[in-house]
């Protein structure tokens, strides 16, 4: 925590939540991933410091799948104000356990 601190970095903690974890297994020809999210599953917009978030030139979103909270609607008005700001934004959704790829459209509008 101190040298997050430090480099700038806000972190919060997630009170009576329990610690995300990933195992991943790997074989000669695939590998699967043994996933429990953790709080990261319930996060929303609400759990973030907007502010400061969008006071930057680049808005990232990384591992939208696990964060079904976030899915459609949150994400989607996240990265429009972010722009509407003058940020850059993208987006990586990483892998959909259920293989539908659902829930972005409109998420990059």
């Amino acid at each position: 925590r101190k040298h997050a601190a430090a480099a700038g970095v806000g972190l919060c903690v997630a009170a009576a939540a329990s610690t995300g974890v990933c195992v991943v297994v790997t074989g000669e020809e695939d590998r699967c991933f043994l996933t429990h999210r953790g709080p990261i599953e319930t996060l929303t917009t609400a759990d973030i410091d907007k502010e400061g978030l969008l006071d930057t030139a680049h808005v990232h979103v990384a591992g939208y799948y696990n964060c079904p909270a976030m899915w459609g609607e949150e994400t989607s008005h996240l990265l429009r104000e972010a722009r509407a700001r003058g940020a850059t934004t993208s987006l990586n959704p990483q892998w959909d356990a259920t293989e539908t790829w659902g829930n972005l459209d409109g998420v990059y509008e």
